[in-house]
């Protein structure tokens, strides 16, 4: 896929000619690039989306079993508590660069909360 997308812009600056035949030639790239692109693009937003509800499905199955596992407790947990700190926690984790991202999980892992706190 690189090289192929590397030969069409060598092409394309390899041409000395006037603006409508780079328009011309501009276009075309674009078609053939958009040809080869939309199978992968169609592929990646599949597996996002099989990612997302694997996701939700886990996060609705956790809570359900931490539900039943705790029921006994129930008086004592306060479950929209936990979920609004989890969801804010979720979010400031997501909104992290590339290198705070391994020290924030290794501090959950660990019970910490310093890098995900809202």
């Amino acid at each position: 896929m690189s090289e192929l997308i590397r030969s069409y812009v060598k092409e394309g600056l390899k041409i000395n000619s006037n603006k409508e035949e780079i328009d011309f030639i501009r276009l075309q790239i674009r078609e053939e690039l958009n040809s080869v692109m939309s199978g992968y693009m169609n592929r990646i937003i599949k597996l996002l989306v099989r990612i997302g509800i694997m996701t939700v499905s886990m996060c609705f199955f956790t809570s359900k079993l931490l539900y039943v596992l705790v029921a006994r407790y129930k008086d004592k947990v306060d479950y929209d508590t936990l979920f609004n700190d989890s969801k804010k926690k979720a979010a400031a984790y997501l909104s992290l660069r590339d290198e705070e991202v391994e020290k924030a999980y290794r501090n959950i892992m660990n019970g910490s909360d310093e890098n995900t706190s809202s």
